[in-house]
């Protein structure tokens, strides 16, 4: 069994699992506690009874909902700033991946470890070859990671 399949027979049953705890979660304890569950609203909210009824409509009005707006809300600087690090943390990383993902990958999978006979110790497989692990150390494509992680470090200083 090569290590591609082991990875998403993993990722299968792991994905499995979580679908089952959230159904169980979903279901059972928030039908069961919704005094406990619910969003702790301290202002009228007129658009306060849509996005109490699921999960997701809670993120997008989130995310859509200005900062006064999510202060008077919930109901403090310390929730505000929460929700404002899980909003920009998000686009932030949406960012970074659409900028390396690009680059990176085909870099990495073009290596040239995943041509060594598979008896060599440094002969990249499975996941490996998808990794800078398929890279040789002095290949001229190295400059791809280097220059990925100037605008990494670019973006996080900048942001």
């Amino acid at each position: 069994v090569s290590s591609v399949q082991q990875f998403f027979t993993s990722f299968g049953i792991s994905t499995a699992v979580y679908v089952a705890v959230l159904l169980v979660w979903s279901v059972v304890f928030r039908r069961s506690f919704p005094e406990f569950f619910a969003p702790k609203l301290y202002a009228d909210d007129p658009c306060a009874a849509k996005h109490i009824s699921s999960v997701w409509r809670t993120i997008v009005h989130t995310i859509r909902c200005p900062d006064e707006a999510l202060l008077q809300l919930y109901g403090g600087i310390d929730a505000l700033h929460y929700l404002r690090f899980l909003k920009y943390s998000g686009v932030f990383f949406a960012a970074l991946a659409a900028v390396c993902l690009p680059l990176l990958v085909p870099i990495n999978y073009s290596g040239v470890n995943k041509y060594k006979p598979s008896g060599d110790p440094e002969a990249a497989s499975g996941m490996d070859t998808r990794s800078v692990a398929n890279v040789e150390v002095r290949e001229p494509t190295l400059w791809g990671h280097l220059n990925q992680v100037f605008i990494v470090t670019a973006g996080t200083m900048n942001s």
